[in-house]
């Protein structure tokens, strides 16, 4: 998911998200592991949740959508 560009930058491995390959060959082993280490795991939803606030409260998105109100 890294080559997405998003506002805000949401898709960072391992620090908003648990990768998996695109055919998800690996998807059991990294279910089996957030679900055995879920408090270091959890910490990828409260990183998301961070940045979609900070997004938001800092005026981030008023400022990435402004030109649309522009003329």
């Amino acid at each position: 998911m890294d080559h997405l560009e998003t506002l805000p930058d949401l898709y960072q491995a391992g620090v908003t998200y648990l990768p998996c390959r695109w055919d998800f060959s690996d998807l059991e082993n990294i279910v089996h592991n957030a679900l055995s280490n879920y408090e270091k795991h959890f910490e990828c939803s409260i990183n998301s949740y961070d940045i979609c606030r900070d997004y938001i409260n800092n005026d981030k998105f008023i400022n990435d959508i402004s030109f649309i109100f522009d003329e």
